[in-house]
């Protein structure tokens, strides 16, 4: 999933828009620093949640059988799944997903 500008935007957007782009690449980062999903899901709310915002995309899931399925709680290599954080507000909307795989304890997107 991406964002697309369809027209000029006022520069708050833009810049709100590179702030998302890098937290999902946070994200991604902390994956093995944690031992569980759980602690990635809420290291990626407490920066958006930063950016004042409380409203915001659910920020991972499962990928397999099924577009969305649940994520297991332990983090192992092998593991499918996306990153996508994404702020909405009453007058526009962010938000950036990527697949990635554990591989030796880290995210790589695919």
């Amino acid at each position: 999933t991406r964002t697309f500008i369809a027209s000029k935007i006022p520069k708050y957007q833009e810049n709100l828009l590179e702030e998302i782009k890098r937290i999902k690449e946070e994200i991604a980062d902390s994956v093995s620093e944690y031992s569980k999903f759980s602690e990635v899901e809420n290291f990626g709310k407490k920066k958006i949640e930063k950016l004042g915002y409380k409203k915001y995309h659910a920020f991972m899931h499962g990928i397999g059988i099924d577009v969305h399925e649940y994520l297991p709680e332990e983090i192992r290599d092998g593991i499918t799944f996306t990153i996508e954080p994404g702020i909405y507000t009453k007058n526009f909307g962010i938000r950036f997903e990527d697949v990635y795989v554990i591989k030796r304890g880290k995210a790589v997107r695919l």
